[in-house]
């Protein structure tokens, strides 16, 4: 059974490893970024301080960069000209993001 359940969970990682790496098409549309693990992304590069961590991983990627938080995919925009091109550049696509209810609760909160 132990057997069953090791060869399971081998087989899934092996799929989750190699599937990413052949979805080119897909991957294209992000900025360049660091190798990262298949589930955990690029977590093991990161540790207690975050923004030292996204600096230097910044010196060597550039300005913009894509990481993976666990599942999560994420830009990293660490120059101040960077962020401006990539807001002007997708601000439609930010403005019509859906509300989110934490948002209003955590301004509500602060008003009172």
């Amino acid at each position: 059974m132990d057997f069953i359940w090791a060869t399971t969970l081998i087989v899934g990682l092996l799929v989750c490893a190699f599937y990413e790496p052949l979805n080119i098409q897909k991957r294209k549309r992000f900025p360049p970024g660091p190798k990262g693990l298949p589930i955990f992304g690029h977590l093991h590069l990161l540790g207690k301080d975050l923004h030292q961590d996204l600096q230097k991983l910044a010196k060597n990627h550039g300005p913009i960069m894509y990481v993976r938080l666990g599942l999560v995919p994420a830009i990293v925009v660490s120059s101040a000209d960077a962020a401006e091109k990539f807001l002007k550049t997708y601000d439609h696509i930010i403005a019509s993001r859906p509300h989110h209810e934490a948002s209003s609760i955590w301004v509500m909160a602060r008003r009172i």
